[in-house]
């Protein structure tokens, strides 16, 4: 359960890392002419996105339950 915890997209967690490396090649590769700074904006609204949509679903399991 913990390697599979650390695998997640979240940022804190190593498969955060890997996804922010993963998106950061996409958008590179995508958009050329890009500079870093626009680049590295881009991606991180791109993981922030995912990694609060993660955190949403984590708490909808616990949550929603409840609430239906």
């Amino acid at each position: 359960m913990v390697g599979i915890t650390n695998a997640m997209p979240a940022i804190p967690l190593d498969g955060g890392f890997l996804y922010r490396d993963w998106i950061d090649t996409i958008v590179s590769k995508a958009r050329k002419g890009l500079e870093q700074k626009d680049r590295d904006r881009y991606v991180n609204s791109i993981v922030m996105t995912t990694s609060l949509f993660v955190l949403f679903l984590i708490m909808w399991q616990l949550i929603g339950p409840r609430v239906l």
